[in-house]
């Protein structure tokens, strides 16, 4: 019995001897591996944060400074005023001219001796000018609304061949009656002294002219 049992526990603490030496160690290393492993996915994640946060901050560098190069809002609206201001100034077709002053000019060269210049002062007005040249070559203005007529719809003319109408009473008179005082169903003439006669022309003062207003609140529009 004894020369069986001997070699049988001997055989016993070789193979413990044997997991001792091998087994465990390999564990041991193996599970040392995984922790590297771990810790190099920890280091690796933390690098790819910190490129994360540093794209994100480049962008936002870029954005920053493309907002500083575009025109502010600010900037906009005082352009937009400014060309609002120059279209403010500027009267459509149809209407008269205004210098810096805001006052009327009347150009000789743009009228015609046997046509009448029908003009409008501005958009904020029913005032209405009769202008032609002369036989001199001189500018020649009269407001567009008759004496007697006044106050009526139809108080204001039509040419008709080489003469006007009053579309009221239906007078005609020769179209020279916008180059002087008359009186009946004559045009209505400005007062000389808001009348400053140029070279090439005429200005009219244009506070002058807002005085006519209420003669034109009655007359139908044209």
């Amino acid at each position: 019995m004894k020369k069986y049992l001997l070699p049988a526990i001997a055989g016993i603490l070789l193979v413990i001897a044997i997991v001792v030496v091998v087994v465990i160690p390999k564990k041991d290393s193996d599970n040392n591996d995984n922790e590297v492993v771990v810790s190099t996915e920890k280091v690796i994640t933390t690098e790819a944060e910190v490129v994360t946060e540093n794209e994100v901050t480049t962008e936002a560098l870029i954005i920053t400074e493309d907002k500083s190069e575009a025109p502010t809002e600010d900037t906009v609206r005082e352009d937009y005023s400014s060309d609002n201001e120059i279209v403010a100034t500027t009267q459509p077709d149809g209407f008269a001219k205004l210098n810096e002053d805001g006052n009327v000019v009347i150009y000789a060269d743009e009228l015609s001796e046997d046509k009448v210049s029908f003009i409008k002062v501005s958009e904020d007005s029913r005032i209405e000018l009769l202008a032609k040249k002369d036989t001199q070559g001189n500018a020649k203005v009269a407001l567009g609304t008759c004496q007697s007529c006044n106050g009526s719809p139809g108080a204001y003319y039509t040419q008709v061949g080489n003469e006007l109408q009053c579309n009221n009473c239906g007078l005609t008179f020769p179209i020279s009656v916008v180059e002087e005082a008359g009186g009946g169903c004559h045009p209505i003439m400005i007062d000389e002294a808001g009348i400053e006669y140029t070279d090439d022309g005429l200005i009219i003062d244009m506070s002058l002219l807002a005085q006519y207003e209420y003669l034109f609140e009655k007359v139908a529009e044209h």
